[in-house]
């Protein structure tokens, strides 16, 4: 059978842990390990043995897609296990009670915090890969509202990982970025599915 890939191509790899109401992904790619969303404490006794299992050993960049504790809990926990190399957030980092808490285990441990901007594009690796995100709703909406959009390609294809977002947030997306920049190959239905 043929391929749409060579044998020496680079390939990214994208697991999905076993868990609920999260945008959970851990990304594989020349040799670098990045996790989108880490869930709670809860969530992080999945998401550890599974890492374990595909033999990680650290995460480079951990993204938070918005400040609540069922998206940003899960810190403590895979860091304990598996260290985290770098937090990238895109709130202000007293939004909550559960941010502030993330940003003075960071600084306890020495995890740096980078901030991300509405359109900040991230590559992985060679830059094959690419993580680019939208914060297009006001500060007036919910928090779930002003969750971090991200579409993340690779090569040609996409997915599109909506986190919280509700019906307000969907809509201010769909006045700020032209249609076409959202369409995906795989789209990751908002958590609260509204």
């Amino acid at each position: 059978s043929s391929s749409a890939f060579s044998p020496e191509d680079d390939l990214l790899e994208i697991w999905f842990p076993a868990i609920r109401d999260q945008d959970c992904a851990i990304f594989l790619y020349q040799d670098q390990v990045w996790l989108l969303d880490c869930g709670d404490e809860r969530a992080a006794t999945d998401i550890v043995p599974l890492m374990k299992h595909l033999g990680i050993r650290q995460v480079d960049k951990l993204f938070n897609p918005h400040p609540h504790h069922d998206h940003l809990n899960g810190l403590y926990s895979i860091d304990a296990e598996i260290p985290v190399r770098e937090l990238l957030i895109c709130f202000p980092e007293d939004e909550t009670k559960h941010m502030t808490a993330a940003m003075e285990y960071c600084k306890g441990n020495l995890i740096p915090v980078t901030t991300l901007t509405d359109e900040s594009v991230m590559g992985m690796g060679d830059g094959f890969v690419t993580f680019l995100s939208w914060l297009k709703s006001s500060d007036l909406d919910t928090v779930n509202n002003r969750s971090a959009v991200t579409m993340v390609t690779f090569g040609n294809c996409s997915i599109l990982f909506t986190a919280d977002i509700e019906y307000q947030g969907q809509r201010s997306l769909l006045n700020a970025v032209e249609p076409e920049h959202l369409k995906a190959d795989i789209l990751r239905y908002p958590h609260h599915g509204k």
